[in-house]
């Protein structure tokens, strides 16, 4: 489990978390998909997608896949398996992700 900074990424990816339609983006990320394709699976307007997708890049949660030729599109994996929250011995918050 990779440990990262609480001021930065953790706390960002947690903001993210809170919004529901990030976390249908997050999970309809199963395969590799553009942000069109993420749109209609989620039945969410394209601006939301790419808003959302930016989003949890932002986060550290999603990243972009290699296109395949270079007129293909830009497509979008999930960059962790999970995020886990826990009260250190000071009292801070720490983030772990699981890749």
């Amino acid at each position: 489990m990779e440990k990262v900074d609480s001021c930065h990424n953790g706390k960002k990816a947690l903001e993210v978390l809170g919004d529901r339609t990030a976390v249908r983006v997050l999970k309809s990320l199963t395969e590799q998909k553009s942000t069109p394709e993420i749109s209609e699976e989620c039945g969410i307007p394209l601006s939301t997608a790419y808003r959302k997708v930016n989003e949890l890049e932002e986060a550290g949660l999603i990243h972009e896949s290699t296109p395949g030729l270079p007129n293909d599109p830009v497509k979008y994996t999930r960059a962790v398996e999970g995020i886990f929250i826990a009260l250190g011995e000071d009292l801070n918050i720490e983030y772990f992700l699981t890749e």
